[in-house]
């Protein structure tokens, strides 16, 4: 990690042959820290966890967070299956994309949750995402997507650590909420 400076884009690949990736540092650090959180390392031998990504979705012009309501009423962050030779990141984005109708940024890292879900243990990393409405956005809004101010966000999210995830993000984007009880 080197700091850039005007026409290293050029200078580091033919002197250093390096390549120059233009991203914030907390970005790059989101998508370093989730690889190494879903590899092997770090899991006993033979473990069957099944790497997922997702993220806390942030809409920046709206000051509200996108959250997924699920088919028997929860709330949940969205999240999905890694594919073959699919990064984290990447997953977490189509995800996004797939299930909300929204175009995400990854601007910085949330955490790890492990669930069980039809008798598959599930190992998910969460990124935090600034986003923006897609050509299918419509579609998914007040169906199986929903937008609440950042408190209400909290309080709807139906599971502890996702609640916890957002609280992390919150902290993040300079919005820290002051959690009741």
């Amino acid at each position: 990690v080197v700091p850039r400076w005007e026409g290293d884009a050029n200078f580091m690949p033919i002197l250093a042959n390096t390549m120059v990736l233009p991203e914030l540092i907390p970005v790059t650090y989101a998508k370093l820290r989730a690889e190494l959180e879903l590899s092997l390392l770090g899991r006993p031998e033979g473990s069957r966890l099944v790497p997922q990504a997702g993220a806390v979705v942030y809409l920046p012009n709206e000051a509200k967070f996108a959250l997924r309501r699920t088919s028997d009423g929860h709330y949940v962050l969205p999240k999905g299956h890694v594919e073959a030779g699919e990064a984290a990141w990447q997953t977490a984005v189509r995800e996004i994309d797939e299930e909300m109708g929204l175009r995400a940024e990854i601007i910085g890292w949330a955490g790890t949750g492990a669930l069980s879900f039809k008798g598959t243990d599930r190992l998910i990393a969460y990124f935090v995402v600034n986003a923006e409405p897609g050509p299918e956005f419509v579609r998914h809004l007040n169906d199986d997507t929903d937008l609440f101010e950042p408190a209400d966000a909290l309080a709807m999210l139906s599971f502890e650590n996702d609640r916890h995830l957002l609280q992390t993000a919150l902290e993040q984007i300079g919005q820290g909420v002051e959690r009741a009880g």
